[in-house]
């Protein structure tokens, strides 16, 4: 008996054994994905990595990307064609049928979709190995001098000579970049899986669901025709093109569409008002999720959307949003791109580099008036940049109602105040500030007599928008320069020095009475709609120093300052009501204008009694 029961007990053990056996197979054959050893990779010479980016794909298949494959819809005229790309950016070729696992990109019928396929397509394969080697693999490049910068590559800003990636630079490739005067290299793409800050799934479905193609189409047109042209943040031959390929392999970016959509909004009238206000927050809304997920690569189209950003204004806040955060965004990203050097020496490609040069201009402008309008320090430093002024040949793919001299010279008009303002806050008494304002007037007056026929004052009264934009800026330049203290008397003070406020007044009194007439004429035209924010502190600016007109112990130069006054609050009541406004431009509109009024009424009482 126990001899039989040990052969039962050993016969139950290995027939345990045996289904244990069965079952770590199994185990092991199920999840052959997620067991494999690791494999330690060598270090290859530069050779080697050359040849190697040329076998990139026997990575790939070696380890298959276990996430599923994306795709993107594109609808058509014949129909909606479905292409995809795996993971990582790779295209296939384009397939009718929806792959088991795939989530498609929806859009809406006679739409274009934009999905993730196009901007990455160009990023390596093993994202994960080179994100890593990342410094590596640039300084390793054998091609680094000579290898074009285009929408294949990634731009590397060096930094100067203080920079250790400068220095490994210069250590690496000697002469041929020690004398060249260049800091703009190009690098291989990183991946999205790895440079994006939140997955794509996770963003909002409808981020991706543009409006009808008929919208969209009256949106880009409305943008192109009144905003681009003196604004020319966009290269619309380049975009364009882009929008109407309906390429999936090389789409316009999704985010740059949006900010475009949502600027086209605001120079579109409509007359259902609440629904473009509606129209623009959604289109706002989806191009800071892409903003904040890292959806796009390019760094440059980053620096194009925040600046277009600026156009709109999101409640209240003018510190951690609005017009000042995004401006603050993309002066931060664009000098991380570097360019605020000059690139021409480079390779970045060539209307890449006039593209550049537009929109730093355009960064140093925007920053020069809004910190005018604020009273807080510019961003910007020109003594830090080395940028070449801009040409006419720099707006070739702007379109053909660019305005290349108005935008010329706006970018002078602003280096002049611009310096004007450091110089004067850097003042240490009262006489330096005259020796300041003194300098400052020279340099406008000579800008002034430089300016070509078609931009000057008589030329812009009915030349065009843009070159009553120019004015506008000017005059509140010299009202914000020469007006004097609040409640300023002119007793205890000597001859000359009431003589030199007697000129300060004269030239507020004249530029008020300029920019009064120059919105007039706007709002005759319906110009407003083409301008940014700044044009608001213009009028400000004329209304404050109106004001104080009105008060002077002369009646007669106050009935006359009375009536311009006047002039100017119907075209703040325009600019108030006008549909291109957001909410609270309105708002804010409507604030300054019943300021004006109660300031109208109580100088009225004085000019009665």
């Amino acid at each position: 008996m126990l001899g039989i029961n040990t052969d039962k007990e050993r016969g139950s053990q290995r027939i345990v054994e045996f289904k244990m056996t069965q079952t770590m197979r199994s185990n092991l054959t199920s999840s052959r994905d997620d067991c494999r050893p690791h494999q330690k990779r060598k270090r290859v010479s530069r050779a080697a990595t050359a040849r190697r980016s040329s076998h990139s794909s026997v990575e790939v298949e070696r380890h298959p990307p276990t996430s599923p494959t994306r795709t993107a819809i594109l609808s058509t005229a014949d129909g909606i064609i479905t292409v995809a790309a795996e993971k990582g950016g790779s295209p296939t070729s384009p397939v009718t049928e929806q792959s088991e696992g795939q989530r498609p990109v929806q859009s809406t019928p006679g739409s274009v979709g934009f999905g993730v396929t196009g901007i990455d397509i160009h990023a390596q394969e093993d994202g994960e190995y080179l994100y890593k080697r990342h410094l590596v693999e640039f300084i390793d490049q054998p091609e680094l001098v000579n290898r074009p910068i285009d929408n294949k590559a990634r731009m590397t800003y060096i930094g100067t000579d203080v920079s250790n990636v400068n220095y490994l630079i210069q250590q690496q490739f000697g002469a041929a970049v020690h004398t060249s005067k260049v800091y703009h290299y190009p690098t291989n793409r990183i991946s999205r899986r790895v440079a994006g800050h939140d997955p794509v799934d996770r963003l909002p479905l409808d981020t991706f669901q543009l409006p009808p193609k008929v919208v969209v189409d009256e949106l880009l047109e409305a943008y192109f025709r009144h905003v681009n042209p003196g604004f020319p943040v966009v290269d619309e031959r380049i975009f364009m093109g882009q929008y109407r390929a309906r390429d999936s392999l090389n789409p316009p970016s999704l985010l740059l569409l949006y900010a475009i959509l949502l600027v086209g909004s605001h120079a579109l009238y409509e007359e259902d008002s609440e629904k473009r206000h509606l129209a623009k927050a959604t289109y706002f809304r989806r191009a800071k999720s892409l903003l904040d997920a890292r959806f796009e690569l390019n760094r440059d189209t980053i620096v194009q959307a925040a600046l277009l950003l600026t156009w709109h204004t999101d409640g209240l806040e003018d510190t951690t949003a609005n017009a000042w955060y995004w401006l603050g965004i993309a002066v931060r990203i664009a000098t991380g791109l570097g360019m605020h050097r000059d690139a021409e020496f480079s390779t970045l490609v060539q209307h890449n580099k006039r593209m550049w040069r537009r929109v730093w201009w355009l960064l140093f402008q925007s920053d020069v008036w809004i910190s005018l309008q604020y009273g807080r320090p510019q961003s910007i430093h020109l003594e830090d940049s080395n940028v070449q002024k801009l040409k006419v040949s720099d707006f070739t793919d702007c379109g053909p109602d660019a305005q290349p001299e108005s935008l010329i010279q706006m970018s002078e008009l602003a280096i002049i105040v611009s310096k004007a303002m450091r110089e004067r806050n850097r003042a240490s008494s009262d006489e330096v500030r005259r020796i300041v304002l003194h300098k400052t007037d020279e340099r406008l007056a000579s800008w002034a007599l430089r300016l070509p026929q078609s931009l000057n004052l008589h030329g812009a009264l009915g030349a065009g928008v843009w070159n009553t934009n120019l004015h506008l800026h000017y005059n509140m330049a010299l009202i914000l320069l020469h007006r004097a203290p609040p409640k300023a008397s002119s007793r205890d003070v000597s001859g000359v020095e009431s003589s030199k406020r007697d000129d300060n007044a004269e030239i507020c009194t004249a530029a008020a009475g300029v920019i009064q007439s120059l919105f007039q004429t706007l709002c005759q035209t319906d110009g407003i709609r083409c301008l940014w924010m700044s044009t608001i502190n213009c009028l400000f600016s004329a209304l404050v120093q109106l004001s104080t007109e009105i008060r002077i112990s002369n009646p007669l130069l106050a009935i006359s300052a009375l009536r311009r006054y006047d002039s100017a609050l119907v075209s703040l009541k325009h600019l108030a009501d006008c549909p291109t406004r957001t909410l609270y431009d309105s708002q804010q509109s409507t604030t300054q204008q019943k300021t004006m009024k109660r300031w109208w009424m109580e100088a009225k009482e004085d000019l009665t009694k």
